[in-house]
């Protein structure tokens, strides 16, 4: 007779348990880092054109609020508007030039990309400082001044403001933002994995339960039954096998039932047998004395 094979195994169970546990994380996983991927572009993004909007709008204010002062020659009030811009904004370096040279600094002069005599971008980023640049011009006149006979032409620049900013903004931002999307990810990927691990107790064990009782079955306990409480399909296996073993038992009762009569009518047979040799035997002694 071939062994029977073990009613239950715990590596068996556990990896059972394991692969349901994957199935259910894995689309959670991946549910998760895209949103926290997107999640943080999206604010890295927005920080950034902030940070954009910001000096670019500074740079414009700057550039309209000396223009007259600049022109004029009046570099002291100059100077001083362009050290509270670069207080108010935090900025590294705040600068005003022509096309050959610089004019006014404010700041560290270090960073600031040199006049080559070309129109400079309005934005620019360098490693970690942007450089906004906007042109500095005077109206047009609204009537003739003869102290204005030198004035540019309208909306000719005569000069540059620069201003230089660092990127600690979007990078403060960056670390907030990936701190919170990694707290978000653990604590939705804890509650996930709380979740899919009861969800996946609630499948396997009556998986486990159906093991185990058709290794009993298997094993000749035909009295084996399976607690028919889980819905779906698991439910249907649970009231299959149960209808399987009741049928099992039946024929097994059936089978031992013939097998009892079979052997009892052979045992009738053998007596009768007996009876019919004894007889026969009692005859033949029988006849032999009356011969002698």
């Amino acid at each position: 007779m071939p062994a029977s094979p073990p009613i239950s195994n715990p590596s068996h169970t556990l990896n059972l348990r394991l692969r349901i546990l994957v199935v259910a994380l894995l689309p959670m996983l991946v549910a998760v880092g895209l949103f926290a991927a997107y999640f943080t572009h999206r604010s890295i993004s927005k920080a950034e054109a902030n940070l954009t909007m910001r000096g670019t709008d500074a740079a414009r204010r700057l550039a309209e609020g000396i223009a007259f002062d600049l022109f004029t020659g009046n570099l002291p009030n100059v100077k001083r508007q362009m050290d509270l811009e670069r207080g108010s904004l935090a900025a590294q370096t705040v600068a005003v030039a022509d096309r050959r040279e610089w004019i006014l600094l404010s700041g560290v002069a270090d960073p600031l990309p040199l006049p080559n005599g070309s129109t400079p971008p309005l934005v620019q980023r360098r490693n970690r400082l942007y450089f906004f640049t906007y042109p500095v011009t005077l109206p047009a006149p609204g009537e003739q001044d003869p102290y204005l006979d030198a004035h540019p032409p309208p909306d000719q620049p005569f000069a540059y403001v620069v201003l230089a900013m660092t990127r600690a903004p979007v990078e403060l931002a960056r670390s907030q933002v990936s701190l919170a999307a990694a707290g978000m990810s653990i604590i939705s990927i804890g509650l996930a994995l709380v979740l899919a691990w009861r969800l996946s107790g609630v499948v396997s064990q009556p998986l486990q339960a159906i093991t185990r009782a058709v290794a009993r079955i298997s094993q000749g306990e035909w009295s084996e039954r399976i607690r028919e409480d889980s819905p779906g399909e698991i439910g249907a296996l649970q009231q299959g096998i149960n209808r399987m073993a009741i049928r099992l038992e039946e024929n097994q009762r059936i089978l031992e039932q013939r097998i009892l009569e079979a052997t009892a009518e052979l045992r009738a047979q053998k007596q009768q047998a007996e009876s019919a040799n004894l007889a026969k035997s009692r005859f033949l002694a029988a006849a032999s004395h009356d011969l002698r």
